[in-house]
């Protein structure tokens, strides 16, 4: 697929184009008259393409910075933390998020507040923080 949406609308627009013209051709009776007015809309929708894909490229180009800023800004940068979190418990890393949904089931709220800061501090797993949330 291609980094350049306008590109591909614009491809994607060309092949419809393409396919009314042999529809045209194959349903609709020869006549110079029509054929005339088909030329002419043909050539006037090609020179609106072309002046709206580069007024729209334009655009597009401008709000690279303000796209890059929302990407950046989509993922904020955890707070260092003063001493490094210690786990929950031994093999804490490498179980699922609902691995751990489950054995936070019967635990007491002491584990479930240790969970809920550890995971706030390191991965951030929405199912864990979620679920602790809510109880």
């Amino acid at each position: 697929m291609s980094n350049d949406p306008i590109g591909s609308a614009l491809h994607n627009v060309g092949r419809i184009a393409r396919a009314l013209e042999k529809l045209a051709e194959q349903h609709v009776p020869r006549n110079d008259k029509l054929s005339q007015e088909l030329r002419q809309a043909k050539a006037i929708g090609q020179l609106t393409l072309l002046v709206g894909s580069q007024k729209l490229r334009a655009l597009w180009q401008s709000t690279e910075p303000l796209r890059s800023e929302t990407v950046a800004s989509a993922s904020p940068t955890p707070e260092p933390t003063t001493e490094p979190m210690t786990a929950p418990w031994p093999d804490y890393d490498t179980l699922s998020g609902s691995e751990v949904a489950k054995v936070l089931e019967g635990a007491d709220e002491s584990l479930r507040q240790q969970v809920f800061a550890y995971e706030s501090a390191t991965r951030g797993r929405r199912s864990i923080l979620d679920g602790l949330g809510a109880a």
